[in-house]
């Protein structure tokens, strides 16, 4: 019984509003420090000189000091900063996002199309057309889909010779 209600807390978090503006910022930030990996270099580098007592690994009695300085947000946001620039692979933790939206069946045709492009990137082509499907249920006429058709027929382009097919079948089936 807790098991079951604690599931349907956990669903109705997910398709709240506010969770989903700040689950698709997110995807759109590691889609952008995916595209762009100098940037997050930088980005890497700019924390790595931000002082311990900021990071949050200073000792106790920084701890106490900072706590009347600074909000505790402040420090577990940029601990989180920091954590997120650690991983290599920017497209995992954008699905991490991802997959709790599309799993509700979201009404926002935006993480449908951001769904597209991470799994366009990941070279992922049926989680492709699943998500490319989704976005064509919400809205059609959106000029977005219209230009994720085209991705995907270019996508399916790369896979035209028969044994790309085989090997793409055989991937799904394992």
């Amino acid at each position: 019984r807790s098991y079951v209600e604690m599931l349907r807390l956990e669903d109705s978090l997910r398709t709240n509003e506010f969770y989903g503006h700040a689950a698709l910022c997110a995807i759109e930030v590691l889609l952008e420090l995916n595209d762009q990996q100098d940037l997050a270099k930088v980005q890497r580098s700019i924390l790595d000189d931000v002082p311990a007592s900021e990071s949050g690994k200073s000792s106790n009695k920084t701890k106490h000091k900072q706590k009347s300085a600074k909000p505790r947000s402040e420090v577990v946001a940029l601990e989180g900063a920091v954590k997120s620039l650690e991983s290599s692979d920017f497209l995992e933790d954008a699905i991490k996002f991802l997959v709790p939206m599309l799993q509700v069946k979201t009404q926002n045709i935006a993480a449908y199309i951001l769904g597209f492009e991470i799994y366009k990137r990941k070279d992922l082509p049926l989680l492709a057309l699943k998500c490319l499907k989704g976005s064509c249920r919400l809205d059609e006429n959106n000029p977005l889909v219209h230009v994720q058709k085209i991705h995907f027929s270019l996508l399916l382009e790369k896979y035209s010779s028969r044994e790309d097919r085989v090997a793409v079948v055989s991937e799904v089936l394992t």
